[in-house]
């Protein structure tokens, strides 16, 4: 018989922040996906069935990312158990926004987005951010990288809202990052 109390000491430690404490970068975008979270779940009362297994069930949050699961247990006298895996969230075309954490009035940057197909064959969007549009051919399980050129001319937070519509105008993702201008 082994002694994990000690080793469950250490995960507890290890799991102040949920998720893969990558959360800060998330926090700027806020859109058509827009439950973001961290921690996707958590549990601390589920109980085992007399085989000693338990199921839950949960909707995902709208993170397209890599969880973490961690799973801990403890019997009545105190003999502990634990497990670790992970699981991917992904969509079969999405968008992911690659703008500046921050700008100034009179910056001139490009405000761009990731058009990733995961899917097995190749496809045509267009992609928008406001009025503007480009069109782009992604092969399956490719990925490019459309940008914008932009001068913000006023402070504030300025919404960028991606759009990737199919050929028939169907939006297949839609994402939203805030950035801040001063």
């Amino acid at each position: 018989v082994r002694d994990s109390r000690s080793e469950l000491g250490d995960l507890f430690g290890r799991s102040h922040v949920g998720g893969d404490g990558g959360g800060v970068a998330l926090s700027t975008i806020t859109e058509a996906r827009k439950k973001f979270v961290e921690t996707a779940l958590f549990r601390p009362d589920v109980r085992t069935d007399q085989n000693g297994h338990a199921t839950v069930k949960f909707k995902l949050p709208d993170n397209l990312t890599e969880f973490r699961i961690m799973a801990v247990a403890l019997d009545r006298e105190g003999k502990g158990a634990r497990a670790e895996s992970s699981f991917t969230v992904k969509k079969p075309v999405m968008l992911v926004p690659v703008v500046p954490r921050f700008a100034r009035v009179g910056d001139k940057f490009e405000a761009a987005a990731m058009l990733h197909n995961e899917t097995k064959s190749a496809i045509s969007a267009t992609v928008r951010l406001g009025a503007r549009s480009q069109s782009v051919n992604v092969l399956p399980h490719e990925k490019t990288r459309i940008g914008f050129a932009m001068d913000p001319s006023g402070a504030g937070t300025l919404p960028l809202t991606f759009t990737a519509e199919d050929e028939s105008g169907k939006v297949l993702d839609q994402v939203e990052a805030k950035l801040d201008v001063n």
